[in-house]
């Protein structure tokens, strides 16, 4: 079962809002853990649709054209796969073609959905009396219960690895691009 809720609002084709939520409840998840939430938002701001932005005269005016700020949070999830939660056996022929069952996969009835969150901040302008874009975000994202593949010792009965939930990601970085607007534009197909 999943859900997903949005709602976006503009003000003034300035200021924009944007905020979300997706729920996931899958059999997937063990038997011990219910529903995932994650949300969202995001805000953009076109600074140079106020008027005390359009007012403004002189040197600053030419070297700065339009400037929009953002940032957006948002959460999502990776679900496990559809019976790494379950303890599985398979059908098997046994001896003098009785029938039986050989182990398959042991299972993680705790098993949880991996959760990675982003925070990003940045800008975008134009410079130079509207010569060249420039556009900056920075970045930070964080994963926890990371789905990994555990292997399984043999004294235990069953084969391979055992899906669990173990460590934790972080990432970040910094994206800085320019470009010449008035540069032709190269498209292949």
């Amino acid at each position: 079962v999943g859900l997903f809720v949005q709602q976006g609002l503009a003000w003034r084709n300035r200021l924009f809002l944007t905020g979300a939520v997706r729920g996931d409840d899958n059999s997937a998840f063990g038997k011990d853990y219910s529903a995932a939430y994650y949300p969202k938002v995001s805000a953009s701001w076109v600074l140079s649709e106020e008027p005390l932005w359009k007012d403004k005269a002189g040197i600053v005016g030419r070297a700065l054209g339009d400037l929009r700020l953002r940032g957006a949070y948002g959460a999502a999830g990776t679900q496990p796969g559809t019976f790494d939660a379950a303890r599985l056996y398979t059908s098997s022929t046994g001896y003098q073609n009785a029938a039986g069952l050989v182990p398959s996969s042991l299972g993680n009835p705790q098993l949880k959905p991996e959760r990675s969150t982003e925070l990003e901040l940045g800008f975008e302008t134009t410079i130079l009396n509207r010569r060249m874009d420039l556009s900056y975000t920075h970045f930070g994202r964080k994963v926890t219960d990371a789905i990994v593949n555990v292997p399984i010792p043999p004294s235990v009965g069953f084969p391979g690895s055992q899906v669990v939930n173990i460590g934790k990601l972080a990432t970040w970085g910094n994206e800085l691009s320019a470009n010449d607007p008035s540069a032709p534009t190269v498209t292949a197909t």
